[in-house]
């Protein structure tokens, strides 16, 4: 019975294991050199010069989700042990913006750093 439960315990932390995070992933371009991680990244959204040896670029992703809501549903219940059908709402559209800004500070042509802000960074 006890190997029945180890077994469990473990295929159940197993599941709720994840990927590295996001602080993770970017803190892995430490060290590596400004060529290798535009390559990568592809072209920063934008840049800024801080000084002769140093450099920020920044990589913007950004896109709208759109929940249509439900509109007008069928309900069932009951009241005081009486049972019902009437319409209920489900909740209006709704638009939201997802964005993420990933920085990495260039120094001497190597990635010293890392960071990142926004809804959607992983």
């Amino acid at each position: 019975m006890r190997n029945i439960i180890a077994v469990f315990t473990v295929l159940l932390l197993a599941s709720c294991a994840t990927g590295p995070s996001y602080k993770e992933k970017t803190a892995g371009w430490k060290g590596a050199t400004e060529k290798e991680l535009v390559t990568a990244w592809g072209v920063p959204d934008k840049t800024y010069q801080l000084d002769n040896r140093t450099k920020m670029l920044a990589y913007v992703k950004r896109r709208k989700v759109f929940y249509p809501g439900s509109g007008f549903n069928t309900c069932f219940g009951s009241r005081a042990g009486v049972g019902y059908v009437g319409n209920c709402f489900g909740g209006y559209p709704e638009r939201e913006t997802r964005d993420c800004e990933t920085t990495f500070m260039i120094t001497n042509g190597r990635v010293t750093n890392t960071g990142f802000k926004g809804n959607a960074c992983y």
